[in-house]
């Protein structure tokens, strides 16, 4: 993990960090997966 990120030495918790980072990318990701589908249902649905 270190070798990949250098930067997160000079953090006193690089573990938490990466696993906050984490977590937002995930929250992201599904967000933005929930809202494409509804999307894809209201194109679907005006058709």
């Amino acid at each position: 993990m270190q070798e990949h990120f250098p930067f997160t030495t000079d953090l006193a918790k690089p573990q938490k960090q990466y696993a906050a980072i984490c977590f937002l990318y995930r929250l992201n990701y599904q967000v933005s997966r929930c809202i494409f589908n509804v999307e894809i249902v209201i194109v679907e649905t005006g058709r």
